[in-house]
């Protein structure tokens, strides 16, 4: 069973993840896509970090190899409907 300061602890970590999704959604819902991207990317910079510090994680190639592919291709998206919204406008 869990002691009164591990309680806290997680409670304090909750109150924070929540906030952080509330204005995560808020941004993405609000702002421009080519704004708010490179933040929904670098969670995956974020995930490899507190991966490795909290629990020594270490991911294999087919997994960076992953994490790769996803981002060049949401990178090719936005690029794709930035181009697209220049040519509709100009």
């Amino acid at each position: 069973e869990p002691d009164t300061y591990s309680l806290v602890m997680i409670a304090c970590a909750s109150c924070t993840l929540f906030g952080a999704y509330h204005y995560s959604v808020v941004a993405i819902r609000l702002g421009e896509v080519s704004l708010t991207a490179p933040f929904r990317y670098s969670v995956i910079l974020w995930g490899l970090l507190v991966g490795y510090l909290v629990w020594g994680d270490v991911p294999g190639l087919m997994s960076l190899a992953g994490m790769v592919l996803i981002t060049l291709a949401g990178l090719y998206v936005i690029h794709r409907e930035r181009v697209t919204r220049q040519r509709a406008g100009a």
